[in-house]
């Protein structure tokens, strides 16, 4: 039996009953080990893997009878996912996709036909888990499932109880060891690889670009980001993996049909969709196609501009490549302008590394906050790093953050570091006054 994940107690017993309503439902998701929200992950890989959801797909009623997408990467992942969804439902494809992690409310991770599930729809999902549960409790406890487990059981479910054409699974962690691998797939998407979990998954970004290549399986069309962001050595030891294991392999840098001026995620989400599809036989899109998508696409908490004044850019890097991407973005958006910039960051991430390009600009005024969860790094240590780089910096609570963040009207504002914090800033954002109309 895998050995307990660090700082947890043994999780509570699968409820009696299942969910019935929206409190229910978050009181059973805390029966289950939840990854997300430890201190630190567990090293030990046979706390890992996809067996667990496996066995509690199959438990359930299997895999569904439709096309299977899965995509894999550091960054760029829930772009990509988007990208999948919203061509296919252009083309009137039905769709089921599962999505992490969420932004604002759970009902994000399972989406259907191009939409966030409703609470009941979600419900649903989970409670034809229910029995299933129940008998692994009994029978087979060694192979208890964790909340991602069972999150991404029930976009299989779901797909499979509605007959969708197509589901699209955000990979969690790595590739081979995530749950998604419990689903044989019918085409797999790699985008930028960048220094991320490093007690799992390597020391090196080519240690880690093989082991999240490691999702390739013989036969099956593999399409890899070959974009300028994504460094080399990733690629080539990415190529050598899924050469090795007979993928399909498809470098995907750019896609002329796109628009040029297509913002980052977007344009690369759409390229790396585009050839997936296209990979499987699906028609090829047309270059009006591809142009209405680009303008069409939304990406919360993706380089995302929230009204003003002055507008809020929004984003949840955690990378040095998606920070750079950020920096980029933000300098178009300033000019001369100063910036306040409220940050916050994950504890088992490299956020001192991916944070580099922001620290030598004099012209940010900074904010650290911490978000819920033991893995957020703490305000204060992320403030003592930031005054060791020579930066002025105010450390608050959250909601103190935020609010000196809406005060800063006469500067540009921004957030980044997390898609945690991403998400806690846009849910409550919204309710800002807009400035009168002119």
């Amino acid at each position: 039996m895998p050995a307990a994940p660090p700082d947890l107690n043994p999780p509570p017993q699968v409820p009696g009953s299942a969910p019935r309503d929206r409190e229910e439902l978050l009181t059973y998701f805390a029966a289950f080990t939840d990854f997300e929200r430890q201190r630190a992950l567990p090293t030990d890989r046979r706390s890992l893997g996809p067996r667990r959801c496996a066995h509690l797909i199959e438990r359930a009623g299997g895999a569904p009878a439709g096309i299977v997408i899965q995509v894999a990467g550091s960054k760029g992942k829930g772009s990509t996912v988007l990208a999948l969804e919203h061509l296919l439902r252009a083309r009137g494809h039905t769709t089921i996709a599962a999505m992490s992690p969420h932004l604002e409310r759970i009902e994000e991770r399972l989406r259907i036909d191009g939409r966030e599930s409703s609470p009941e729809e979600l419900i649903g999902a989970v409670a034809s888990l229910h029995p299933a549960l129940r008998a692994i409790e009994a029978e087979a406890p060694e192979l208890r499932p964790t909340f991602f487990d069972v999150m991404t059981a029930s976009a299989v479910r779901a797909a499979a109880s509605r007959g969708s054409d197509f589901l699209l699974l955000e990979v969690g962690l790595g590739g081979p060891l995530d749950s998604t691998s419990a689903v044989p797939p019918t085409a797999q998407i790699l985008t930028v690889i960048d220094l991320e979990h490093r007690a799992q998954l390597g020391d090196t970004v080519e240690e880690i670009a093989a082991e999240k290549a490691g999702i390739a399986r013989e036969g099956i069309p593999l399409i890899v980001e070959a974009s300028a962001d994504q460094e080399g050595r990733a690629l080539e030891a990415a190529r050598r993996v899924a050469e090795a294991r007979g993928a399909r392999l498809r470098l995907v840098a750019e896609d002329p049909r796109i628009p040029a001026g297509t913002l980052v995620p977007a344009r690369r989400g759409l390229a790396l969709a585009t050839a997936a599809l296209e990979s499987i036989g699906v028609h090829p899109f047309t270059r009006e196609e591809l142009s209405a998508a680009a303008g069409e696409l939304r990406l919360p908490g993706r380089l995302e501009l929230l009204p003003g004044p002055p507008p809020l850019l929004l984003d949840g890097a955690h990378t040095i490549r998606s920070v750079r991407l950020f920096a980029e973005r933000l300098a178009e958006l300033r000019g001369d302008a100063p910036v306040t910039l409220l940050v916050g960051t994950m504890r088992d991430k490299e956020w001192r590394t991916a944070l580099t390009p922001l620290v030598s600009d004099p012209g940010i005024h900074w904010i650290a906050t911490s978000t819920e969860g033991a893995r957020s790094t703490p305000a204060e240590e992320l403030a003592a790093w930031l005054r060791s780089e020579g930066r002025e910096v105010v450390p608050l609570p959250l909601d103190a953050a935020v609010q000196r963040l809406r005060a800063a009207t006469g500067t540009v504002r921004a957030v980044t570091g997390s898609f945690h914090l991403a998400g806690a800033v846009r849910s409550g954002w919204s309710n800002e006054p807009s400035a009168p109309p002119r």
